[in-house]
């Protein structure tokens, strides 16, 4: 995988990207159930269900059952640009929090995240749940499509029902950097508590 370096156009630290996605059909495929036991890992209070490549070992691409998530498959090898090297479901419960981290801050990991391009789609979740990036707040709505620069401090505050994101790590190409252009404007606010 060649190194991929964030420049002025594309240093989006968070930004919600055009169009939207209809997340009807990935709602109704979520199932826990249908991954094995090797692709379920329990952290920091939020349940980690992995379609695309595996924590630690990003070298093999496979989709995990996916005749049985055909909307997710579609989302994820049609509707993104670029190359989908890690995707997985993130559920964070009501009334919990994702602490403030950098994703992969030191070895092949952090390299890892400087090659790709993190890509969140709420499937669900609720107006008192905040994304936090490098000082700024964001609202993530379902079916928006957000890109984070996910090597930036980040965190989670979830103050209502339980939250679900598919997330996704892309290896970038020409239709992706051109698609981070087309980004709306900036949609940060402050809390109002």
């Amino acid at each position: 995988m060649k190194e991929y370096v964030y420049d002025s156009a594309t240093a989006l630290l968070c930004r919600r990207l055009r169009p939207d996605f209809d997340v009807g059909g990935i709602k109704e495929e979520f199932d826990p159930a249908l991954w094995e036991q090797g692709e379920v890992t329990l952290a920091a209070g939020r349940d980690r269900y992995f379609l695309v490549g595996r924590p630690g070992d990003f070298s093999e691409v496979k989709f995990s059952r996916s005749e049985r998530v055909p909307n997710t498959c579609q989302f994820l090898q049609e509707f993104l640009p670029g190359k989908p090297l890690r995707a997985h479901f993130s559920t964070l419960g009501s009334h919990s929090r994702v602490s403030l981290h950098v994703d992969g801050h030191v070895g092949d990991r952090y390299k890892f995240f400087e090659q790709t391009i993190r890509i969140h789609l709420p499937i669900e979740t609720n107006e008192k749940c905040v994304f936090y990036v490098d000082g700024e707040l964001f609202r993530m709505r379902e079916g928006e499509v957000w890109v984070i620069d996910n090597r930036k401090t980040h965190a989670v505050i979830n103050r209502g029902k339980p939250r679900l994101h598919l997330i996704v790590d892309l290896e970038p190409d020409e239709k992706l950097l051109e698609w981070l252009d087309d980004a709306y404007p900036d949609e940060s606010f402050t809390d109002e508590r």
